[in-house]
């Protein structure tokens, strides 16, 4: 999947791509090859739900370029997977690109990324046993992926 128009993307664009997998018990990956927007005002988002996904859960919201990406790879938690790019009305950049699969979805019930950090080791086993999970989000409004923690969904 490529989004890179001869002599970059224009202003003011809203464009939205749909991914699902056929195979029910398998989830969308998409991975960055190549980003350049408009850092903090050109993204594009990655959406856990089928297009248009207007309240769908955002599992991504990046801009800027490759060396600012916290992480290269993102998997939605059900069979759609929504990527929306939109631009502002001033400096442009490239745009993006990226390769999607199928596979079956990572993580459940390993819990210890960014968390643990932040909140100290066993921070993710409090989370659990107070009945969260960690499919769960625990702050549906994060809106920048940097923000939440990629397994538990933890805002910081």
């Amino acid at each position: 999947m490529s989004y890179q128009p001869a002599g970059n993307y224009g202003n003011g664009q809203t464009c939205i791509w749909h991914t699902s997998c056929r195979d029910p018990t398998q989830v969308p990956t998409f991975t960055f090859t190549a980003l350049d927007t408009e850092n903090g005002w050109d993204f594009v988002s990655i959406k856990d739900g089928p297009a248009p996904c207007t309240d769908c859960d955002p599992v991504a919201h990046v801009s800027g370029a490759m060396a600012e990406l916290d992480q290269r790879s993102y998997q939605v938690s059900g069979n759609d997977m929504t990527i929306v790019f939109t631009s502002d009305n001033s400096v442009g950049g490239s745009g993006f690109a990226g390769t999607y699969s199928c596979a079956a979805p990572q993580g459940g019930g390993d819990c210890n990324d960014h968390i643990e950090q932040l909140s100290g080791v066993g921070a993710c086993d409090n989370y659990l046993a107070q009945g969260y999970t960690c499919e769960q989000r625990f702050c549906p409004t994060c809106s920048f992926s940097h923000m939440c923690d990629r397994t538990c969904g933890i805002c910081h």
